[in-house]
């Protein structure tokens, strides 16, 4: 069975507030994808809505970084040129980021950067 970004991002959720219950509140999806009209289209980048934002960004700190940003995938899917400027920034900014196809992958990067430790 395929599933969609959004079933495997919904999924990694539910695993998320399962595994991390004390720090799930603080992973964030922006909504920047998804078919809209024009003027709510105007009306979110007006509001700073960026295209190519990563899928979810975790504001916690781990080790030397002050979060980890996730561009997620479901597998076959495609980077944008908007989405590879945003992680290259936000690493500059000391988030570890993640481009992730399919839901495994993104449930061993959260692992593996909770275990870096708190600073």
């Amino acid at each position: 069975m395929k599933h969609s970004e959004d079933d495997i991002q919904r999924q990694l959720m539910v695993w998320m507030r399962r595994t991390y219950p004390k720090h799930a509140d603080w992973m964030h999806h922006s909504p920047n994808g998804g078919q809209r009209n024009a003027a709510t289209g105007a009306r979110l980048k007006a509001a700073g809505t960026r295209r190519g934002f990563p899928d979810l960004v975790w504001y916690v700190r781990r080790g030397e970084f002050s979060g980890l940003a996730i561009e997620l995938k479901a597998p076959g899917g495609r980077v944008t040129p908007e989405q590879t400027a945003w992680l290259d920034h936000l690493a500059e900014q000391h988030f570890l980021t993640a481009l992730c196809f399919g839901l495994e992958a993104a449930q061993q990067t959260i692992v593996s950067y909770d275990k870096l430790g708190e600073p």
